[in-house]
């Protein structure tokens, strides 16, 4: 017992010391290379000790009180929130010189998440979800139709554009495409982003090669029709998570190890060859970029009209007067459109009330997963909600779960008759049953 207390601790420290070393790997590349190569149009240094003495200690506290097993799909989600989230977002504060109070407005909403999950997860939340099964079979048949109608359409309307293998030319095909019927924006959405993954993973799971055949080739084809990077990447992540589940390693460690790699790897490439686009992709737009737009949307609706639920399906659906003429990535962006994360959203419709009640919000979704991912193989369950989760720190919440497919996503891991069972729990029943065998003899 006092092995496993003290291997615990040893565990603790280990990754304490590594989430410590992936800051600074941050705040070490943003000093040598986002300001010299981005300086001109965002990301500032201007040093501030106070700034980045705050910005540390704000570190070492959530280095204290994050959750750092992997048992509940919660917990490994706040994890690469704090990743890909949070601590770009300290550096950008640190070194960048923005605002205090939005700072500490949006540290206090994630300690918040941390807080309330603890203290419910601590009171063993005495809820079941509702046990409705579908069929295999029916299942099947409700993809084959799902995927027919959205392939056909895509075919049909958009073709085939093979050009795209050259990824320079992707920007001038995708600015010709042109989805006319709002739903199947949607439908093609959830293809590519939640039901293409989702057969992939059973179809590795079950060691179904036929189905991950399909499935890989599905992906395929959305890409030659539907132009998106974020079709292999949400790919790209989904193997890595499964890997990293399969291996039994730790999620957040692996992950820190793998964004800390590519960013050295992605400024040496930077530096040997003077080609920048590894580089733009990763740190610096899948990190330092949200980071920035958060603080941009902070300062901007800090001092004009707040959006008040107005932007979206939500204001469509309550007929909600929305104050601008464009939206709202393009009130701040200019010619780009700057999403932002959904505590930053939260703040540009109802302020730090609006970050409080969807934090909240977000809590109560990540408890609805923690139930649905009972008695099941948590490490293949956040795979699949890996790329949803991390499109919330360039989107908000409320759109990720009505239009976004999370929200599909949740009922398809709710209905499915036996997703994957759980190894650990498989071992138990069957060592209980070993037992009560035994003790049918015995009698």
């Amino acid at each position: 017992m006092v092995l496993s207390a003290s291997k615990r601790t040893n565990d603790t420290v280990v990754i304490s010391l590594l989430y410590f070393l992936y800051r600074v790997i941050f705040d070490t590349t943003y000093i040598i290379w986002i300001h010299p190569i981005y300086g001109y149009g965002g990301f500032p240094l201007r040093i501030d000790n106070y700034k980045i003495l705050i910005s540390y200690i704000v570190l070492f506290i959530l280095i204290m009180i994050i959750p750092k097993t992997s048992n509940k799909v919660s917990y490994m989600i706040l994890q690469l929130h704090f990743l890909i989230m949070v601590v770009p977002f300290m550096t950008v504060y640190a070194f960048g010189g923005y605002s205090t109070t939005f700072f500490l407005m949006f540290v206090i909403c994630f300690i918040l998440e941390i807080a309330a999950l603890r203290i419910q997860s601590s009171r063993k939340l005495c809820l079941k979800t509702v046990k409705i099964r579908i069929s295999k079979p029916l299942q099947l048949l409700a993809f084959i139709i799902y995927s027919t109608v959205v392939y056909f359409y895509l075919y049909k309307t958009q073709g085939f554009h093979f050009q795209v293998i050259d990824l320079g030319q992707i920007y001038d095909i995708r600015s010709q495409i042109n989805i006319s019927i709002d739903l199947m924006k949607y439908l093609i959405t959830w293809q590519f982003r939640i039901i293409n993954p989702y057969l992939l993973v059973i179809s590795f799971v079950r060691k179904n090669y036929k189905l991950l055949l399909t499935a890989s080739v599905l992906q395929v084809l959305m890409y030659f029709m539907y132009p998106h990077k974020e079709i292999f990447l949400s790919v790209a992540l989904l193997l890595f998570s499964v890997y990293v589940a399969r291996k039994k390693m730790k999620f957040d460690l692996s992950f820190a190890t793998l964004l800390s790699s590519l960013t050295i790897l992605n400024a040496l490439i930077y530096e040997g060859t003077g080609n920048l686009i590894p580089f733009a992709l990763v740190p610096t737009r899948m990190l330092f970029v949200p980071a920035e737009n958060k603080f941009l949307h902070y300062e901007f609706f800090k001092y004009h009209e707040k959006l008040y639920y107005s932007e979206g399906l939500i204001g469509k659906v309550l007929g909600l007067r929305y104050p601008y003429d464009v939206p709202s990535g393009y009130l701040i962006g200019g010619n780009s459109n700057a999403n932002v994360g959904y505590l930053a959203y939260a703040y540009d419709n109802a302020g730090f009330v609006g970050m409080i009640l969807i934090s909240l919000l977000f809590v109560i979704l990540l408890l609805v997963i923690d139930l649905i991912s009972e008695k099941k193989d948590k490490g293949l369950i956040f795979s699949l909600l890996v790329y949803p989760m991390i499109i919330l720190n360039d989107g908000d919440l409320f759109t990720l779960l009505l239009t976004g497919g999370l929200f599909l996503l949740i009922l398809m891991l709710l209905f499915s008759k036996e997703l994957v069972v759980d190894k650990d729990v498989k071992q138990a029943k069957s060592i209980s049953s070993f037992k009560k065998l035994n003790n049918l003899i015995a009698r």
